[in-house]
């Protein structure tokens, strides 16, 4: 329990070594590179693994993510 008598929390996240992405980064366009983040086959930053930021969207002069916030990103009332 924390000083107000909340059970503390913590949270744990995963990622691959950002260089695993890079060695692809020199043989494909900007494009194809987020579409390969976005499909999978290239890893995602650790950033957008610690933030819970997906990839939902990539077409030439537009990349669209959307996060998916747990209670780890919100202030306020703890959220379950």
């Amino acid at each position: 329990m924390d000083a107000n008598g909340e059970a503390e929390r913590s949270a744990t996240f995963s990622w691959t070594d950002p260089r695993v992405g890079l060695e692809h980064l020199s043989r494909l366009s900007g494009l194809d590179y987020l579409t390969g983040m976005r499909d999978g086959t290239i890893p995602r930053p650790p950033m957008a693994s610690l933030m819970n930021l997906a990839l939902v969207g990539v077409e030439p002069g537009s990349a669209i993510s959307a996060p998916s916030p747990s209670s780890t990103e919100c202030s306020g009332p703890k959220v379950p």
